[in-house]
């Protein structure tokens, strides 16, 4: 998609990159808030970083 976009001069907006509904088992399982929120920063981070520059929001 990113390509695509990319090809035809348009931008890409992104979507939650965390969502109750559909979280792994890493995010739903018996987990301690403090770590929680690790996996959640962590995921985030790794995610945007590979699409850093290309998706605007």
């Amino acid at each position: 998609m990113i390509d695509f976009v990319e090809e035809n001069d348009m931008v890409f907006k992104g979507h939650a990159l965390v969502w109750y509904r559909q979280a792994p088992n890493i995010f739903t399982d018996d987990v301690v808030p403090k770590d929680l929120m690790i996996l959640i920063n962590a995921h985030i981070d790794v995610t945007a970083a590979g699409y850093s520059g290309q998706i605007y929001a």
